[in-house]
């Protein structure tokens, strides 16, 4: 048997499988609120020309947007992880 095999028996036989089914469901809830926060700041940047990854990146910095893992800091990469996460063009 594989570890990957044994993590799913292990998982779907433990006490706590209900647990971790609503802790996915608590991450998915927060990152859908995170999204539907952070999409119209995104919008509203580039409402303003902004329309490159470094400048969203920078301008949120600016605005001191946290990321969600409650950093201050963005960079273009995280921009453009949201952006394939979301579909959304530039």
């Amino acid at each position: 048997m594989t570890k990957t095999t044994d993590r799913k028996k292990v998982r779907s036989d433990h006490k706590l499988a209900n647990s971790w089914l609503k802790a996915g469901e608590k991450h998915t809830e927060n990152y859908e609120q995170f999204k539907k926060n952070l999409a119209p700041i995104i919008n509203d940047i580039t409402k303003d020309g902004i329309n490159t990854l470094q400048g969203i990146a920078d301008e949120l910095t600016r605005r001191k947007v946290t990321t969600r893992s409650g950093k201050t800091k963005w960079y273009a990469s995280q921009i453009r992880n949201y952006w394939d996460k979301w579909k959304i063009e530039i």
